[in-house]
């Protein structure tokens, strides 16, 4: 390759703040409504944008192009473990989805939001207790909180330390603020062949969104997809060295 040909790429100087919007979302699986919005408000001020969403809130966004050859999806989910309100008040019982996280909830601050959109903190006052496949625990509420209501972790969305951004729900509301700034950076002229963007929900619960958009018709089973993923590090990926690319998945 004729290294004198290459071109650095410019920098979309809107990336950081697209990230710090989204980072701040609230979500939980089956709860992601706030980042449906925020997508759908995205595209709806991009002309070389389209918009379409099945009957179970999953969303694809792709360039207006009409070209030919194969789509390239980039996919990544809307939501991140939480828990979702099992009996309200003030003294409140949490339902957890998704993966249990690893650290035991007793003292951990959280924030949980309303069916208004309301943000109340609180903190949790009891340990996991398993019911059938569930686990829950209780919830001490600065003010009492309605059915309905989901919840997170009260730790900050977007916090800033140097180069290392810390948030509370980089899994993975960091990659859909990447495929944000994707589809913000191209342009139909710029590509070969149709692209879009799949957003899917409740992937933590077992890739429920992902499944029903292939049942919905949303994603075309030509597609050739790559799933955008943040997870912890491994052996031989190591931070700060660049993106890691992982050919197919164990499961197939």
């Amino acid at each position: 390759m004729n290294k004198a040909r290459l071109k650095r790429a410019k920098p979309n100087l809107a990336s950081p703040r697209i990230l710090r919007e989204v980072l701040e979302l609230p979500t939980a699986p089956y709860y992601e409504q706030r980042v449906r919005r925020h997508i759908r408000a995205f595209v709806a001020s991009r002309r070389h944008l389209a918009y379409r969403e099945d009957r179970w809130g999953n969303i694809l966004v792709s360039l207006k192009a009409r070209k030919a050859g194969t789509p390239v999806v980039f996919t990544a989910h809307m939501d991140h473990p939480g828990f979702e309100i099992a009996r309200a008040g003030f003294a409140a019982e949490a339902r957890w989805l998704g993966n249990v996280p690893g650290p035991k909830p007793r003292g951990l601050p959280v924030t949980v939001v309303t069916p208004d959109d309301e943000e109340v903190g609180g903190k949790a006052v009891s340990n996991f207790t398993k019911r059938g496949k569930r686990q829950y625990f209780s919830l001490k509420m600065d003010a009492p909180v309605p059915p309905g209501s989901f919840g997170y972790w009260g730790f900050p969305g977007y916090e800033k330390k140097g180069h290392v951004v810390h948030t509370k729900g980089a899994d993975n509301l960091g990659s859909c603020a990447a495929l944000l700034a994707l589809l913000d950076d191209l342009r139909p002229a710029k590509v070969r062949r149709p692209v879009a963007c799949l957003f899917t929900r409740a992937e933590e619960e077992g890739f429920q969104g992902a499944q029903a958009a292939v049942m919905s018709g949303l994603l075309s089973r030509k597609s050739l997809v790559v799933v955008l993923e943040t997870s912890k590090e491994f052996p031989g990926g190591k931070m700060g060295l660049g993106p890691v690319i992982r050919v197919a998945d164990r499961a197939l």
